[in-house]
């Protein structure tokens, strides 16, 4: 008899609880609460990845207008040589990683590329721990097609002594004049041509071999006397 009334009221009580709603609420927001905070954590961490951005596209552009400035003339990679100014201008912020950086040169422009792996402060709880983010930039080139005509002195008063380099006059103009064309010429023509002539301040120059003086001279126009003179 008792156990029967003790399976009754248990029975009871199990369908009583069953009915009970009171604790609903704050079981669901128990639940609830880790995956709102990710998603208010993910805002932040979208906020600094966006801030890492628009520095990074800023370095970006800034670079690519100095690479394009450089594209045609400067010895070594244009990524070696334009990653010091891209460096300067990167402000990065706090918990970004190192930047990588490229440049590369195209005939008529030039396009850099960056990106760098921003820390996550929440993100990291559900295994994202870094954001990737990248820019890009792209910057036709400018310039001018350039005719330089250098007169040089080769005269025999060029074979005194410069006291303060110790070579011959001659010897620095030669060294000066190749320093200008190098600076004055790129590797490769691009879009613009630059030339530059070599003119002696002399009344006549040996080049050497006749083979020699016909390629200096190139095609001579029909009419023309070959004859010194």
């Amino acid at each position: 008899m008792r156990l029967t009334k003790y399976k009754s009221n248990m029975k009871s009580a199990f369908k009583r609880m069953l009915k009970n709603e009171s604790g609903n609420t704050a079981i669901v927001v128990g639940m609830a609460t880790v995956p709102l905070m990710l998603i208010l954590g993910a805002g932040v961490d979208f906020q600094r990845a966006a801030n890492s951005h628009m520095a990074l596209q800023s370095a970006v552009d800034s670079a690519a207008l100095f690479a394009a400035g450089i594209a045609d003339g400067a010895t070594g990679t244009l990524t070696d040589n334009s990653k010091p100014f891209f460096n300067a201008n990167y402000k990065a912020s706090g918990g970004t990683g190192t930047a990588t950086y490229s440049a590369t040169s195209t005939a008529d422009s030039v396009t850099t590329t960056a990106s760098v792996d921003v820390s996550n402060a929440f993100m990291a709880i559900a295994g994202m721990g870094t954001t990737t983010v990248s820019a890009t930039s792209t910057v036709k080139k400018g310039g001018i097609n350039l005719e330089v005509s250098l007169v040089l002195d080769n005269t025999g008063s060029m074979g005194w002594t410069n006291n303060q380099t110790g070579n011959s006059a001659i010897h620095d103009l030669k060294q000066a004049a190749t320093k200008f064309v190098n600076q004055v010429v790129p590797a490769t023509q691009g879009t613009y041509y630059t030339k530059v002539a070599a003119i002696p301040y002399n009344v006549g120059v040996n080049l050497g071999s006749s083979t020699a003086a016909d390629a200096a001279r190139g095609t001579v126009a029909a009419g023309t006397s070959t004859t010194p003179g």
